[in-house]
C-alpha cells in the first residue's frame, strides 16, 4: 500500500513540475513580446506627434483624437509590462534586497 502512494506521489510531483515548467516559459514568452509591442506603440506614437506638428495638419482633432488614442495604449500596455516584465536582471535585484533584508543588523545599524 505504501508503495502505491509513493508512486503516485512521486508521478504527481513529476506532472506538477513539468506543468510548472511550461507555465513559467509562457509567462516569459509573454513579458518579451509585450516589450516588443511596448517599443512599436512608442515609435507610432512618435510618428503620430510628428505629423500632428506638421504645419498641414497641426490642430486637426482627428488626429489630435488618435494621439490621445494612442497615449493611452501606450501607457497600458507599459502597465502590462510591468505586471509580466520579470526579466533576469530584475530578479536578480528582487533576490539582492529580499537578502539586504534578511541581513541582521548591529546596534549601530550596520549589517
Amino acid at each position: 500500500m505504501i508503495e502505491f502512494i509513493l508512486a503516485t506521489s512521486i508521478i504527481l510531483n513529476l506532472f506538477f513540475v513539468w506543468y510548472g515548467y511550461l507555465l513559467i516559459r509562457k509567462v516569459l514568452f509573454v513579458s518579451s513580446n509585450t516589450t516588443e509591442v511596448l517599443v512599436a506603440i512608442e515609435r507610432y506614437k512618435d510618428h503620430i506627434s510628428g505629423v500632428y506638428e506638421l504645419e498641414t495638419f497641426y490642430g486637426d482633432q482627428t488626429l489630435k483624437s488618435l494621439l490621445d488614442h494612442t497615449g493611452e495604449l501606450s501607457t497600458f500596455l507599459a502597465e502590462c509590462e510591468n505586471a509580466y516584465g520579470l526579466t533576469e536582471s530584475e530578479y536578480e535585484n528582487y533576490v539582492q534586497s529580499i537578502e539586504e533584508e534578511e541581513t541582521p543588523q548591529d546596534e549601530q545599524g550596520r549589517r
